[in-house]
């Protein structure tokens, strides 16, 4: 703004400029100069401060960042270990359960076609002595000892429709094999009251 003036001052005098006039105008214009020189320095500086205030707030929020990326890596790390350990433990349970559950299923026998009207309060002692009927007092003397008794866990079908099969497991695994090896002899040729089983 300042050179401006000097210029339009100079314009004014289109006369000779003699030394004196001359020192005088570049005195002043130096003066202008220093003054434009700090006015855009002040400004740069503040300027330049601002960005400085933002890449320290930059830094100091990336320290953090990569603090907390630490521990969250940290914490993955022992949860995929935590993981691991409960896969390994998860894939024992699984294989003690399938081998009870076998030797659960190991005693059980299925008996088909025993009408659904038959039926007690007591089915353990019930079928027991259904079993006897239908092997015969050669095969099993007596009753045999049942651990537990019921019909297959569905509904209950139509009449005049295939009923449901009878499970029941025996407290004796050799009674079992005994029953299963003399049902496998008279396979076709096993009934109770005429009604082949």
């Amino acid at each position: 703004m300042a050179t401006r003036n000097l210029r339009h001052e100079a314009k004014k005098d289109d006369g000779p400029v003699d030394g004196a006039t001359m020192a005088r105008l570049m005195d002043e214009l130096k003066l202008a100069f220093t003054a434009e020189f700090r006015t855009f320095a002040a400004s740069l500086e503040s300027r330049l401060d601002g960005i400085q205030l933002a890449v320290t707030d930059h830094t100091q929020r990336l320290a953090s960042m990569e603090d907390g990326l630490n521990t969250w890596s940290g914490r993955m790390v022992e949860l995929e270990a935590r993981c691991a350990a409960q896969d390994e433990v998860i894939g024992k349970l699984k294989t003690k359960l399938t081998d009870v559950e076998s030797r659960s299923r190991r005693s059980n026998i299925r008996i088909l076609g025993l009408d659904e009207s038959l039926h007690s309060d007591h089915p353990s002692v019930f079928f027991a002595e259904i079993l006897v009927e239908i092997m015969g007092k050669d095969v099993l003397p007596e009753p045999p000892e049942l651990d537990r008794c019921h019909r297959m866990l569905t509904p209950k079908p139509a009449p005049g429709s295939r009923p449901r099969a009878v499970i029941a497991r025996l407290h004796r695994y050799k009674i079992k094999e005994t029953i299963i090896l003399e049902a496998r002899k008279r396979r076709g040729k096993l009934t109770y009251k005429g009604k082949p089983i």
